[in-house]
């Protein structure tokens, strides 16, 4: 049953031609800049992460939930030891 108010999900106030790996591709590469200012070593496991689901993005795989769950975690964790608000 459709609600009267505005819609909230993101697929509903998005338009037509919106591609949503467009979307995550962009916060992917945002993610990485983030962990790179932090430690840039190639050693770090969460960096070697993100670059594998960057290449997966970039030939067309989609990533699952518990990706898109545990790129949050670094989000969340790297947001706060680069001081961001």
């Amino acid at each position: 049953m459709p609600t009267k108010g505005k819609p909230t999900r993101l697929k509903d106030v998005l338009g037509v031609g919106y591609n949503e790996n467009d979307w995550i591709y962009d916060k992917f590469i945002a993610l990485l800049k983030r962990i790179e200012g932090v430690n840039p070593s190639m050693d770090n496991p969460e960096l070697r992460w993100v670059e594998d689901r960057i290449d997966d993005l970039e030939r067309g795989i989609f990533l699952n939930t518990n990706d898109i769950l545990k790129a949050n975690e670094y989000w969340k964790k790297y947001k706060q030891q680069t001081g961001e608000k």
